[in-house]
């Protein structure tokens, strides 16, 4: 029969299985989270120890009591188990060590209580009615005093509560407070229950048992934590979720192709303008070898190239490759290539990004051009008279082409800054090597003000006119902010991040069809103070001071390519005698090492042996020799003496 005083112990083991069938239905939704599974087992060990309190609040007999006991040391045994492993889990402060040697006591203690006869236990002789009053009501257990050995046991379980309180008390003074407050507060809760129990359970105290209730508030502040953990959770969802929309939007609108692949170029999406460029649905390109899209004569190389990416020599890759449609006719396209690394680990890379930009009409001209050249020559024997003036006519159109292009190549060459200045303190010098008759490739230095010195170095996509043409559009760009500078109207000339993030729109609002990189700095000559940022410029600048070489890596999205892309000011400090040089990616090209850090590497141990001295630079690498090199060469030196 269940007495009054067994009913809040009732309560308590209802609202305590609850929670533990709660918490282990959430372990089945976050498998992942181990930490819910243990505190479920807690709980449940819990609810049974209540259960048997109330069975020993409403014993009659002696022999009702210490069967009561019994199991209720048992239970208690499992809860001990189950809390250092929830411990264990929750803080991952507990060492492996005492976990298993609590565990092997803990199912020691109850196989004990379980097995032991009655008098390893108890003093059957000498029963222990426990009766008083409490808040107005009488309470009464019947139970048997404990023997030394269960006093021992009762004793070494307070002394194992004592070295979790300590290690919740070292979480909370480590780790996050907000996340340890919780547990280490239900900790002193339980502690202090236990401590009771046993004091009443020996004999040294006249009290009630209030282990079932300290343990509720475990259950209450747990819940209090786990529901704060849930909301915040739920923010992030929405917050990745209007991420995903956004990204998603992106990816299907805009004109390029984009994709999206594994290490291994396996490809796991791709937007509607790579679907068009490759002539194929979407469904029919996911899941294929993004390689497999390319012609058989440019795989290897960039099966190469995306190899040495993934293995960190570089974090780009951009070059001219033919792709083919399913009907067997050939494309070109502008690719880039760049890696996803895993949240939080840059070290991890988990896939690919793929640009492609369509070139094929360019090429078509240049190829068209060239089947002309044969066919004429062909023709040469059987029609003589014909070629003749065909010849001529054609090179009196050559060599418009070659007068328009030399007076291109001149206007171009009169927007660059001298090969050697000094304006202030600093000396500029430049070296710039065409593939072409005109340049994708720039630089440029000059005065902002008393104090300021700006400099940049940028290189379009492509080769030629076309790229050359961005190259003007360049130099007129910045040369309005210094004149809004002059003016008093802005100040973007001296904040290197809004200015490549102005430019960045202005390039996607003139729908050229081009990106660059560029870096652009600004000097303080009087605090002799850097600030630069960087759109996507590689191989990355590097700084030579007291014969200390030091690679600048500071990494950017190439301009012209992405309207949410933004760039953010870097700021150091310079020596009092420096050599910053900057290369254009075209240099790489010119260079026999196998890998892109090894080819930095190189560049940087030249810049140290040629002293920063630009004239050995351009010997060192023998770019006094070279002439139309595969892609625009430039080099830029900064120096303070």
């Amino acid at each position: 029969m269940i007495c009054s005083q067994s009913i809040p112990a009732i309560v308590l083991a209802s609202i305590t299985i609850y929670t533990g069938i709660y918490h282990l239905l959430l372990s089945y939704r976050r498998r992942r989270k181990r930490t819910d599974l243990l505190f479920a087992m807690t709980c449940l060990a819990m609810g049974v120890y209540d259960i048997f309190c109330a069975g020993l609040y409403s014993s009659t007999t002696l022999s009702a009591g210490m069967s009561w006991q019994r199991v209720q040391l048992v239970s208690l045994a499992l809860v001990g188990i189950t809390f250092v492993w929830f411990c264990f889990d929750y803080t991952s402060t507990v060492s492996s060590r005492y976990r298993r040697l609590s565990t092997i006591y803990f199912i020691t203690m109850a196989a004990i209580m379980a097995l032991a006869p009655d008098s390893w236990i108890f003093h059957v002789d000498r029963p222990a009615l426990r009766a008083f009053r409490f808040l107005g009501s009488a309470v009464s257990y019947h139970e048997a005093e404990f023997t030394a050995l269960a006093a021992l046991l009762h004793g070494l379980t307070i002394l194992a509560f004592i070295y979790m309180l300590i290690v919740g008390l070292r979480f909370y003074q480590r780790e996050s407070r907000r996340r340890a407050l919780p547990l280490v507060a239900a900790m002193i809760c339980f502690f202090i229950g236990a401590v009771n129990d046993t004091a009443v359970a020996v004999g040294f105290s006249q009290s009630i048992y209030i282990l079932e209730y300290a343990y509720m508030g475990m259950v209450i502040l747990m819940a209090v934590h786990l529901s704060t953990e849930v909301a915040e959770i739920s923010e992030t969802r929405a917050l990745l979720s209007e991420l995903e929309a956004r990204f998603r939007a992106l990816f299907r609108n805009t004109a390029v192709g984009l994709a999206m692949t594994d290490r291994d170029g396996i490809i796991t999406r791709a937007n509607p303008g790579l679907c068009q460029m490759f002539g194929a649905l979407p469904e029919a390109l996911v899941g294929q070898s993004m390689f497999e899209r390319f012609h058989v004569a440019d795989r290897t190389s960039l099966q190469r190239m995306a190899e040495r990416i993934i293995n960190g020599e570089g974090s780009s890759f951009r070059a001219e490759k033919r792709y083919i449609w399913p009907d067997e006719s050939i494309y070109w396209g502008d690719v880039s290539i760049s890696t996803v690394h895993a949240p939080g680990d840059d070290a991890v890379v988990e896939g690919m990004i793929w640009i492609v930009v369509g070139i094929t009409e360019r090429r078509r001209a240049v190829d068209s051009l060239r089947g002309l050249n044969e066919q004429l020559e062909d023709k040469v024997h059987e029609r003589t008279s014909t070629l003749i003036n065909t010849n001529r006519h054609l090179e009196e159109s050559l060599q418009k082409l070659r007068d328009d292009e030399e007076a291109g190549k001149l206007i171009q060459t009169n927007l660059l800054p001298p090969a050697i200045e000094q304006i202030g303190p600093i000396v500029f010098a430049r070296h710039l090597e065409p593939s072409f008759y005109m340049s994708g490739d720039f630089v440029d230095y000059f005065r902002i003000d008393d104090d300021h010195v700006g400099f940049y170095i940028a290189d379009v996509s492509g080769h030629g006119v076309s790229s050359a043409f961005v190259t003007v559009l360049l130099k007129s760009f910045i040369s309005y902010a210094r004149e809004r500078f002059m003016a008093h109207e802005d100040q973007a000339i001296l904040d290197p991040g809004l200015l490549l993030t102005r430019l960045n729109g202005e390039l996607l609002a003139q729908e050229l069809g081009k990106h660059m990189t560029l870096f652009y700095g600004v000097i303080d000559t009087a605090q002799n103070h850097l600030i630069f940022a960087n759109g996507g410029q590689f191989p990355y600048p590097v700084m030579l001071a007291d014969a200390t070489i030091e690679p600048i890596k500071i990494k950017g999205t190439p301009l012209g390519m992405f309207p949410f892309s933004t760039y953010a000011n870097v700021e150091r400090e310079l020596p009092p005698a420096f050599v910053l040089t900057v290369f254009s990616d075209g240099i790489l090209e010119l260079l026999d090492q196998p890998g892109l850090t090894d080819k930095q590497h190189h560049l940087a141990s030249v810049v140290k042996r040629s002293d920063g001295d630009l004239g050995r630079i351009v010997k060192r690498l023998a770019l006094d020799t070279t002439t139309m090199p595969p892609d625009d060469v430039s080099i830029l030196t900064v120096q303070k003496c």
